[in-house]
């Protein structure tokens, strides 16, 4: 094993440093700043939107997205929202492309961005059920959380219930 070339600090000593560990760690609020604001609204370009695409149908890749959505910034939804637009109802019955669009209900900022996911996933609701029942689960949760969008799902889950033969 390593030997440190250091000597403990014996019982009751101060750290030498001149700052403690509580003072190093301690945040004002006055150096506290908001992420910056993401100033384009461009679409993103095909080799994004190609990339964010592929990472989200990979084992690894898919984490990746799952986290950048629920940890990043609010303006970072609508950047990976529109790099999938057009996909997202065939990302919703994949195996692992699936959880992208959990976090992205998981994740949208307010119910503009909630309605606009639904509108996509939404006619997909009815095979759902049966293939990707956690993608319906994260929809009605963001849709309690956000206080709307639940009429177009209880639309789409009784679509799922006809389509099942239930009446």
């Amino acid at each position: 094993p390593r030997e440190s070339s250091a000597a403990p600090p014996s019982a009751g000593s101060e750290p030498s440093s001149a700052t403690s560990t509580g003072d190093a760690l301690a945040c004002d609020a006055s150096e506290r700043r908001r992420p910056p604001r993401l100033a384009s609204k461009a679409p993103p370009p095909p080799e994004t939107v190609e990339r964010v695409r592929s990472l989200s149908r990979d084992a690894l890749g898919s984490r990746l997205v799952e986290a950048l959505l629920l940890a990043a910034p609010r303006g970072w939804w609508s950047r990976v929202h529109a790099a999938l637009r057009g996909d997202l109802r065939a990302m919703a019955s994949h195996p692992l492309a699936n959880f992208v669009v959990q976090a992205l209900a998981a994740s949208a900022p307010r119910r503009k961005e909630l309605s606009l996911l639904l509108a996509e996933v939404g006619p997909a609701v009815p095979e759902l059920v049966a293939q990707r029942a956690g993608v319906v689960w994260k929809l009605a949760s963001a849709c309690s959380r956000l206080g709307g969008g639940g009429a177009a799902l209880l639309s789409a889950l009784g679509a799922a219930d006809e389509a099942d033969g239930g009446g």
